[in-house]
C-alpha cells in the first residue's frame, strides 16, 4: 500500500506463522500487520514505557503509545508516501 494513509512500515515477505501442523513462512499484508504490532509491543513493553502502560486506557493513553511508535519508526529512505514514518526498530 502506498499514500497519505501509511504510518509504518514493516516486512511482509517470509514471515513465519502458524498453519495446520506446524509453520509456514507467508506473505502479504496480513502479515506485515502482526509484524508491526509485535515491534510496537516489545517497544512498548520497555522498562522506559511503563509510564504509559500506567495510563488508564483511553485516547490520552492509545496518543502516548502511537507517538512513541511513530517517534522511534526508522525512515528507510523512500519518503513518506512509501514508508510512513519508518520501520519500528
Amino acid at each position: 500500500n502506498i499514500g497519505p494513509e501509511v504510518d509504518l512500515t514493516a516486512p511482509g515477505v517470509g514471515i513465519l506463522s502458524t498453519v495446520l501442523g506446524g509453520y509456514a513462512p507467508m506473505d502479504g499484508t496480513s502479515m506485515a500487520c502482526p509484524a508491526a504490532t509485535g515491534a510496537a509491543a516489545r517497544l512498548l513493553g520497555s522498562q522506559a514505557q511503563q509510564a504509559i502502560l500506567a495510563m488508564s486506557r483511553d485516547s490520552a493513553r492509545s496518543d502516548a503509545m502511537a507517538q512513541v511508535v511513530l517517534v522511534a519508526a526508522a525512515a528507510l529512505g523512500f519518503g513518506p508516501t512509501y514508508e510512513g514514518h519508518g520501520v519500528i526498530p
